[in-house]
């Protein structure tokens, strides 16, 4: 028995070497020739990436001083629009045609400075807002300190003759608009602290007569779009700096290197001094981005002068009464924007990448061997794990539906955002003229019949009175002041309307689910279409046909409906559309382009709203996959594939209703919703 037990032992030994060679020889020639491929494969994928990675930051950077830079140029063009609103103000306009009139001077020039201090307080970017007359005396100043504005005492104001920016403004001509360079604020000859970067706007404004008297002056606070460049505002990979046109820093990476030219001791501060290389290239050219040892430059050239219309500028004085010198070209008042990522950074993202494939490589090199041996032991476990491929590969596309689905909600988000602001930013002002309109018809009224009653009883009056009726015309003016104030009425009522309409749309003030309108959200999200519903060169005009039942209030989420409604509607104009870029024929005298909207009550718990459009129609294969993910047969651009999907999920989802399609070749597309009166 034990001879026999040394007989097996040899042979059990020899039986195991034979199976495990004949798993290692399989498992080698899968495993080494797969690992070198997947090598050769991630070395290949490293040398891309690392381009990817130099592009993509080269990309951005490039994006962020575009963005930066109109940024700027909007921010300028807003000034000025400041500053013309101020020059053409209605009081200033009185306090010019008065001089002589202390009383009536007097008193607009208060009403004058509370409007300025309204601005002050709303804008916040102005340090100081001023009106000053042809001899340089501040007429009205209010000061911006610690974000309340206040009014200027009469006592405290100031004769500004001598201030460069007043001599450089006052020569000016109707509409010219002066602008200084961006230094720090000078007060007493001393530099402002904390440091104020200051630019001053100056028009010059005029009587009646075309006579100048005097000038309007905005000191802004530039700090207000440096700060923009911060790190804490910034996408930038490495720091964003503005530089003068001597290559002084207006705002850079260190506090202490800005402003050099404004202390006698920072003269040698500049950019050019720190980064020699980098400026030669940047000095004399627009625009461009390079790289050197340093790192990536990316550079703009920003030309204030050019970006205002009738822009002028002197080359101004550090000195609080010191003279201009000539006025400076467009192209020489200019800033340079530039994006630089030093070196290191763009090594040690390199690096990042280069570390994570070599992680790769080890981690897929594992999954290999793992792989291999259990392919070699069965086919059984490769099946298994092809199964789990796919199941990633689904949850994959759930994932992108998902994000999809959430950027699709996030843009009707910020629709609704902005029509609700533009809707609330208009309203209030056409409330005011709406409700001073009555007034003023009355007024008008009480001033018409007591002219009629002079003429009645004086029936002739002096010369002058004559000539001057005679003038105006004032027969035409009795009978066309009360047709203008009709008009008047008539149109703030249709702005009125417009703006509820906008509010109804947005629905930021219903986002909860609630009882409403299903007839408002439709002709809210009409009116936001209405451009596209107009005759256009490219197409003829759409016909709206509306057939509204007695429909009783809906608990919904109304600004989810509404988005339902506007993709729906979407989709019906661009069907419309494309016959006509198709050139198809449709007769459009008899067959007119037209959608259909129809409501109606199915029954006490259940309502229906019917969009259809007379359009190119779809095949039974597209009508299929209406609904699905990412399926769409517009062109790249115009269509995301979601807008169906997404209707489908609020509809079905989020009220427990229906949402069908019908539609063929030729015949037009059928949409039709149903959703309870209550859930």
């Amino acid at each position: 028995m034990l001879k026999s037990l040394k007989f097996r032992q040899p042979q059990s030994q020899t039986n195991f070497r034979n199976q495990l060679n004949a798993v290692t020889k399989p498992f080698l020639s899968l495993f080494l020739p797969l690992t070198a491929l997947v090598g050769t494969g991630l070395v290949t994928f490293s040398q891309i990436q690392a381009n990817l990675v130099w592009r993509e930051i080269a990309d951005n950077e490039r994006d962020e001083v575009e963005m930066k830079t109109a940024l700027f140029a909007n921010q300028l063009s807003f000034i000025r629009a400041d500053l013309m609103v101020l020059a053409s103000q209605h009081e200033l306009q009185i306090i010019l045609d008065s001089v002589g009139k202390r009383n009536t001077v007097r008193e607009f020039q208060a009403a004058l400075a509370e409007e300025y201090q309204i601005i002050s307080q709303q804008k916040q970017q102005y340090d100081q807002i001023r009106f000053l007359d042809k001899t340089g005396q501040e007429v009205v100043r209010v000061n911006l300190n610690k974000r309340q504005s206040s009014i200027v005492p009469e006592e405290r104001l100031q004769n500004q003759s001598q201030r460069y920016w007043f001599k450089d403004t006052i020569v000016l001509q109707a509409g010219e608009v002066f602008i200084s360079p961006l230094d720090l604020n000078i007060e007493a000859g001393k530099i402002d602290r904390p440091l104020k970067p200051t630019i001053r706007f100056g028009t010059p404004v005029f009587d009646g007569r075309g006579r100048k008297s005097g000038i309007v002056v905005l000191n802004y606070l530039a700090q207000n779009f440096l700060q923009d460049l911060s790190p804490e505002k910034s996408h930038s990979f490495g720091n964003i700096s503005l530089l003068n046109a001597e290559g002084y820093w207006l705002k850079g990476p260190k506090p202490e290197d800005e402003w050099g030219f404004m202390y006698d001791n920072g003269r040698d501060r500049t950019f050019a001094r720190a980064f020699p290389e980098a400026w030669q290239q940047i000095r004399d050219r627009p625009t461009g981005q390079f790289h050197n040892r340093e790192g990536l430059y990316t550079f703009t050239t920003i030309y204030p002068l050019l970006e205002i219309q009738k822009a002028r500028s002197s080359t101004g004085s550090t000195n609080p009464v010191g003279s201009s010198q000539a006025a400076i070209d467009p192209k020489f008042y200019a800033w340079k924007l530039i994006a630089h990522v030093p070196m290191a950074i763009l090594t040690q993202r390199s690096q990042v990448m280069r570390d994570q494939i070599l992680f790769l490589f080890a981690g897929l090199t594992g999954l290999i061997a793992i792989g291999s041996w259990l392919l070699v032991q069965a086919k059984l476990k490769s099946q298994q794990s092809e199964q789990e491929v796919k199941g990633l590969e689904k949850t994959l596309q759930d994932l992108h539906r998902n994000q999809a689905q959430l950027v699709q909600t996030e843009k009707m988000a910020s629709l609704g955002q902005l029509v609700a602001g533009v809707a609330h930013e208009i309203n209030n002002p056409v409330n005011f003229i709406h409700g001073n309109l009555s007034h003023m018809d009355e007024y008008a009224q009480n001033l018409l019949k007591l002219i009629h009653l002079y003429q009645k009883h004086y029936p002739n009056p002096v010369s002058e009175i004559q000539a001057e009726a005679d003038t105006v015309d004032l027969e035409f003016l009795q009978e066309d002041l009360p047709q203008i104030l009709t008009s008047m009425k008539i149109g703030s009522d249709r702005i009125r309307q417009i703006v509820l309409s906008l509010r109804n749309f947005s629905r930021m003030d219903e986002a909860d689910y609630k009882a409403v309108d299903i007839h408002e959200g439709l002709e809210s999200t009409l009116l936001i279409l209405q451009h596209r519903l107009k005759a256009k060169p490219e197409h003829l005009v759409i016909e709206i046909i509306k057939e509204y039942d007695n429909l009783p209030l809906v608990k919904c989420y109304p600004g989810q409906l509404n988005q339902v409604f506007m993709n729906i509607l979407t989709n019906a104009i661009d069907a419309l559309e494309e016959v006509k870029a198709k050139g198809i024929d449709r007769e459009s005298q008899k067959n007119p382009s037209q959608i259909t909207i129809r409501t109606s009550i199915i029954d006490s718990k259940l309502i229906e709203i019917s969009i259809s459009d007379n359009g190119i129609g779809m095949s039974k294969s597209v009508l299929n996959r209406i609904f699905d993910p990412f399926f769409t047969t517009k062109s790249i651009g115009k269509g995301t594939g979601m807008g169906m999907p997404i209707s489908y999920q609020i509809v079905t989802e989020k009220h427990g209703g229906k949402l069908d399609c019908f539609s063929a070749p030729g015949q037009g597309t059928k949409f039709i919703i149903q959703i309870p009166v209550k859930q």
